[in-house]
């Protein structure tokens, strides 16, 4: 996710839990945290081999004026940074970028990003409010087949569709805050976005159609929102140093005309599915962690995940609605018996509707 708000999509139309962090701009990021398997109570849906969080920077450390050109017609403009602003900065950033590439159907690729924020506080008390915008559009040449780049009838930087390609938009505001005193923290992230995408590809070129060829688009638009509240106590157990988190997670999907269609040269001629798809979670979850000596931590928690699923189809067979949960308990042992380097051991159990899920180590 970025500074709290999740970059993976639900039911995509590209695929279930699909991420794009082209919106990202690496010069804005200050730092990226992450971790490994679905053991950390504050990550539910989409977490399964693990997870990274994205900060970007409150302040630039220093202004950014970067123009760069290089082979292929690559071309890049970054821009940002920081300005005194009442009782707080104000940070904008803007990047462009062109690529061509060295295919013979250019892939004219061009992708715009903006940042805007305003922050104020330090690092144990703040707020701030963030809007970020991106576009990209670009042409494919897709996958080729071996078998005609040797016997010389397509070039290898060629294409058997030269009407590939796609565009996405992504734009977004969110907002953090956050309080703290010697023995607590209350946090809160909060987020409202929307998105679109529309892919065209072509894999088995004239395979199915020898006319008007195989090609197909994915598209969808999309509006997600979300917050994200925990409170966290920090004090001593038995002389031990512990902390327990107690936190509630919400995050909705209402996507639009989602759906797969043929086509030729962008243009459809069937409809293979269009949906409309609502997707709305609820999550309470409990951590709590004690530092047993200088070199052991352990750690126990618990997370409850409540689903709601709206399908409305072009097909009354891929139509209805669902409500669904899992729980889910958790346990994190760390040793760390010399410096800088800790060992874990995780598991985690997972009960869906009432029924074991599996156990993971």
């Amino acid at each position: 996710g970025l500074d709290g708000m999740p970059a993976n999509h639900r039911t995509h139309s590209h695929g279930q839990g699909y991420a794009d962090i082209n919106f990202i701009v690496p010069e804005f990021v200050d730092h990226l945290s992450y971790f490994k398997g679905p053991f950390n109570t504050s990550y539910g849906d989409l977490s399964t081999a693990g997870g990274a969080e994205y900060e970007l920077y409150n302040r630039l450390p220093e202004g950014i004026l970067s123009l760069t050109y290089g082979s292929d017609d690559y071309a890049r403009f970054l821009f940002g940074d920081s300005w005194d602003l009442g009782a707080g900065a104000l940070t904008f950033g803007i990047e462009y970028t062109h690529e061509n590439g060295p295919w013979l159907q250019k892939n004219d690729y061009n992708r715009y990003n903006l940042f805007a924020r305003y922050h104020q506080g330090d690092e144990d008390n703040y707020f701030n409010i963030t809007g970020l915008a991106h576009t990209g559009k670009w042409n494919s040449s897709d996958q080729i087949p071996l078998r005609a780049v040797q016997d010389g009838s397509l070039d290898r930087f060629g294409s058997l569709d030269d009407s590939t390609g796609g565009d996405t938009s992504r734009y977004s505001l969110s907002t953090r805050w956050q309080r703290s005193d010697e023995n607590s923290t209350t946090h809160l992230d909060a987020w409202l976005g929307t998105y679109d995408l529309e892919l065209f590809s072509n894999f088995t070129y004239f395979l199915n159609d020898p006319v008007r060829g195989d090609q197909f688009e994915q598209n969808e638009s999309r509006i997600f929102a979300g917050a994200n509240l925990w409170h966290q106590w920090n004090y001593q157990l038995s002389g031990m140093e512990s902390k327990t988190t107690l936190g509630f997670q919400t995050r909705h999907d209402f996507i639009n005309d989602i759906g797969l269609y043929l086509t030729q040269d962008r243009e459809r001629y069937r409809t293979i599915r269009q949906d409309d798809v609502n997707v709305s979670s609820y999550s309470l979850y409990l951590d709590h962690e004690t530092r047993i000596n200088d070199w052991f931590r352990a750690g126990l928690g618990l997370r409850s995940d409540l689903f709601q699923f709206d399908v409305e189809s072009d097909l009354a067979a891929n139509s209805g609605n669902e409500t669904d949960s899992i729980f889910s308990p958790k346990l994190n042992l760390a040793f760390g018996p010399w410096n800088e380097t800790e060992f874990y051991l995780n598991a985690g159990l997972g009960f869906h509707s009432n029924d074991a899920r599996g156990t993971t180590l």
